[in-house]
C-alpha cells in the first residue's frame, strides 16, 4: 500500500510560467466577481467606468491588467505549484467568482 504525500516534491511542481498563469487566473476570477458587485452596487463606480469607455469594456481591461500584472509578478518570483493545486485553484476560483456574481444578482441585487 502506498501513501500519498500532500507536500509536493520538486518533481511534482509545474513550470513557473504555468504556475504563474494559474495563480493569476485564480485571483483574477475572484477579482472579476467582486468588481461586478462593486460596479453594480456603487453608481459612482459604474459611471467612472462608463466614462473611460463602456463599463463592460473597462471591466475587461481591468481584468486583463490584473491578470497579466499578477502573471508577471508570480513569474518573476518563480512561484511554482503542483498540478493538483493548479486544478483545485482553477475550479474553486471559478466557482467562487461565479458564485459571487450569481449570489449578488439572485439575493443581494433585487
Amino acid at each position: 500500500m502506498t501513501t500519498q504525500n500532500n507536500n509536493a516534491t520538486h518533481d511534482d511542481l509545474l513550470d513557473p510560467k504555468i504556475s504563474s498563469y494559474v495563480l493569476a487566473y485564480a485571483i483574477t476570477a475572484i477579482f472579476n466577481g467582486l468588481l461586478v458587485v462593486l460596479k453594480e452596487s456603487v453608481e459612482a463606480v459604474v459611471n467612472l467606468m462608463a466614462a473611460l469607455g463602456h463599463h463592460w469594456v473597462t471591466q475587461g481591461a481591468l481584468d486583463l491588467i490584473v491578470f497579466f500584472g499578477l502573471a508577471f509578478y508570480f513569474t518573476a518570483a518563480g512561484k511554482q505549484i503542483s498540478g493538483t493545486a493548479a486544478v483545485n485553484y482553477t475550479i474553486w476560483s471559478t466557482i467562487i467568482g461565479g458564485g459571487i456574481i450569481a449570489g449578488f444578482f439572485l439575493i443581494g441585487y433585487y
